[in-house]
């Protein structure tokens, strides 16, 4: 199989041509390339090429939050074209460390995770650890999956993972905050860190279930232990 090129895409995202962009990523997906290729391998390598760009002064706040617009509809519309799983492996909540804005990677984590037969559930950007706290309360989870990018956000993405860790779910994370390794995963308490999308679904099918606490089941009942590994 040809590798895909980014720069097509990319050159759409600098004119800010969103119904280019679109049309696109449908053509790849109508000439039968997979739609996990497409988001990974055009649509977030090209999203990498508009942060530089911010970053080197090229480009103004504006032009990126432009840019990133387009990305995350056409992330969508590809999305759209991965059935969910008939048979789930788990449930998985994917969310972003509080002041973390950058949504789309997460999104993107979401869709391989689906791709790979599970069920997702993603909160969006920047989710307050009280209000994650809550929604784990109300939802039957697996794992929880949280995106960092920033580093000045590590501390809120503790806060996630400790909610998390509460509600007895294994954690996986991700992003440039926690760096080239798991070492700043690990001393953060997650369960695991994988270095992108599609190593995200590899980790998460070894992450051993842990038994959740008290508060989750119901009284003189036994606490559930999920079998699942992520």
């Amino acid at each position: 199989m040809t590798a895909l090129d980014f720069r097509p895409y990319f050159a759409l995202l600098e004119q800010r041509d969103a119904a280019g962009a679109l049309r696109h990523a449908m053509t790849l997906l109508d000439g039968g390339t997979d739609p996990v290729d497409v988001l990974l391998d055009v649509v977030a390598p090209a999203q990498e090429q508009v942060g530089v760009r911010w970053a080197q002064g090229a480009w103004t706040v504006a032009h990126e939050h432009a840019a990133t617009a387009i990305s995350e509809s056409v992330a969508m519309a590809v999305g759209g074209r991965i059935p969910a799983p008939a048979a789930p492996l788990g449930h998985v909540i994917l969310a972003c460390a509080e002041r973390e804005w950058h949504g789309l990677p997460a999104r993107l984590v979401g869709f391989a995770l689906q791709a790979a037969g599970w069920r997702t559930t993603f909160l969006g950007a920047s989710t307050s650890p009280q209000q994650f706290a809550r929604f784990l309360d109300d939802v039957d989870a697996d794992a929880v999956a949280i995106s960092c990018s920033v580093a000045a956000s590590l501390p809120a993405a503790r806060r996630l993972i400790d909610a998390a860790r509460e509600a007895g779910l294994p954690v996986l994370v991700g992003g440039g905050a926690f760096g080239t390794d798991d070492t700043r995963a690990r001393a953060l308490g997650a369960s695991g860190w994988a270095k992108d999308a599609r190593a995200a679904a590899g980790v998460l099918a070894t992450l051993a279930g842990v038994t959740r606490p008290g508060p989750r089941t119901a009284p003189g009942t036994p606490a559930r232990t999920s079998t699942r590994r992520w």
